[in-house]
């Protein structure tokens, strides 16, 4: 018989490796949804209300103002996920070391995810 069933994944554990342009693809995602999804449904809603014309000259405007306010309080919501995400590792890496799946692990930060993004609204409403 031999090893012949034995696949790689399971040697690496469950941790998957993802390539570098993997993670940029990732990036893109995690940044572009929130952002086009938020500014999309406020021009709906607008388009809806009758509050703006249904003509380009007035449609583009507010698209980009919004999407420009959505990109601000995404990347200032990163920037203070990613900040706080550093200073908290340790307790990430105790909570794996107890023996909890990764995915229950990083737990550990939706706190720190809302206060980011807490911050991030409180910095795009001055």
């Amino acid at each position: 018989m031999g090893n012949h069933g034995v696949r790689p994944a399971h040697v690496r554990g469950r941790r998957r490796h993802l390539r570098p342009a993997d993670h940029r693809r990732a990036a893109r995602l995690v940044g572009g949804v929130p952002i086009t999804i938020a500014s999309l449904t406020v021009v709906a809603a607008l388009l809806l209300a009758g509050l703006v014309p249904l003509r380009g000259i007035a449609i583009l405007p507010i698209a980009g103002i919004l999407t420009g306010g959505a990109m601000t309080a995404t990347s200032l919501a990163g920037r203070r996920f990613n900040n706080d995400l550093r200073a908290r590792r340790g307790e990430v890496e105790a909570a794996l070391a107890l023996g909890l799946l990764p995915r229950d692990a990083v737990l550990v930060y939706r706190p720190v995810s809302a206060y980011a993004l807490q911050c991030s609204a409180a910095y795009a409403a001055k």
